[in-house]
């Protein structure tokens, strides 16, 4: 009779893992659902920012043209405006990461 319960025994712990595995399976898949519509997001928005930055760039060189007189003048000064823009964004990058990985961890 004692093997028949340590059948029973070994059969309902293999259910278990088995059991266990497919619920591992399942919150891995839910997950990387979840992962992969955000990125999706991200993607979508970040095309959108970047196009609205280059078209607010072409309207910021043609207005800059038209008050230098000069097209040249004008596209040196928005990028040397990039390039003052990237450099404080630099100078400040531990202090933006930091408030990101915060707000990651807030909305986890």
């Amino acid at each position: 009779m004692k093997i028949f319960e340590i059948d029973k025994l070994v059969a309902s712990l293999q259910g278990y893992i088995e059991t266990k595995v497919e619920l591992v399976k399942l919150d891995a898949k839910d997950e990387l659902q979840t992962l992969i519509a955000k990125l999706f997001v991200i993607a979508i928005l970040g095309c959108g920012i970047l196009l609205s930055v280059f078209f607010l760039s072409m309207a910021l060189v043609s207005l800059l043209s038209e008050l230098f007189d000069n097209a040249a003048l004008a596209y040196l000064s928005v990028g040397v405006l990039y390039v003052l823009v990237s450099a404080i964004i630099y100078s400040s990058k531990d202090r933006v990461l930091k408030s990101i990985t915060k707000s990651i961890k807030e909305n986890e």
